[in-house]
């Protein structure tokens, strides 16, 4: 059989998952050697245990790498399918999730004339004017509640179970209480509108003026 007759790109099979398995007993096995020659070639149940609580505690910073695995797998599957819970999407998911109800009243307009994306594109924008407005640190604790959640909720992991956490609350209300100050709250609302049209206008190719813009007083 000729290689000729399969793309260069990967090819779909559970040859990465399998792959995924072994870069993962790789690392446990790693922990637990290390452990062994910090006490002079032995190891115990109890370092056994304790390197098993270690290893689970730092899957929160290995988060990149499973992105990576994950962008693998779905290369190779030729999905497309949007990653909500990426660190690209995971906040204008969030805000998407927050706002969604109050969003459909105020943008009748914007969704009747260019569909049910242009909220997306519009908390993706929003969410993107968000992250200017955090902290380095909260931006990394919301990638770490989502890996937290992750690990347990496993596959079952849905959007109110992250919206229950207690630290993305807090990440959102921060969020909010920025752009919400007086006096430069009027300023932000224009900024937010300006930046907001800009993005959505690349999305559907608008050029000049066009009825669907948005104005300060709806951000």
């Amino acid at each position: 059989m000729s290689s000729s007759m399969f793309p260069s790109a990967q090819l779909r099979g559970c040859h990465h998952c399998i792959g995924a398995a072994h870069t993962v007993t790789e690392l446990i096995f790693r922990v637990i050697e290390s452990r062994a020659i910090a006490n002079g070639g032995s190891i115990s149940v109890e370092d056994i245990t304790n390197a098993r609580v270690d290893f689970i505690g730092s899957l929160s910073s290995s988060v990149d790498s499973f992105e990576k695995i994950h962008q693998k797998c779905m290369d190779a599957s030729g999905s497309y399918a949007p990653d909500p819970f990426s660190r690209d999407m995971l906040l204008s998911t969030l805000l998407l999730a927050c706002g969604r109800r109050s969003a459909n009243q105020v943008f009748k307009l914007q969704i009747g004339k260019c569909g049910p994306e242009w909220l997306g594109f519009f908390f993706y924008a929003f969410a993107k004017i968000a992250r200017d407005h955090l902290s380095h640190e909260s931006k990394v604790h919301l990638i770490i509640a989502y890996a937290d959640a992750a690990g347990k909720f496993k596959s079952n992991l849905t959007v109110p179970n992250l919206l229950n956490n207690d630290g993305i609350k807090k990440i959102l209300l921060e969020y909010v209480a920025s752009i919400s100050k007086a006096p430069e709250i009027d300023e932000a609302s224009k900024s937010t509108s300006g930046r907001v049209n800009e993005f959505i206008a690349t999305k559907y190719n608008f050029t000049g003026p066009y009825i669907t813009k948005i104005t300060a007083d709806l951000t």
